[in-house]
């Protein structure tokens, strides 16, 4: 298990749609208090 940090305080929700087969990119989207989506893509090397 690897902690995947935060998005920011203004961040609502935020939700994985998938992980690639060997675990290293995690791609979702997160929402603000606006209900603003924006597409969020984490890896080890980079972060999100």
């Amino acid at each position: 298990m690897v902690r995947l940090g935060t998005l920011g305080n203004s961040t609502v929700n935020s939700y994985v749609q998938a992980v690639s087969a060997d675990g290293n990119v995690v791609v979702g989207n997160a929402n603000n208090s606006r209900n603003v989506y924006r597409a969020i893509c984490w890896t080890q090397a980079t972060g999100m």
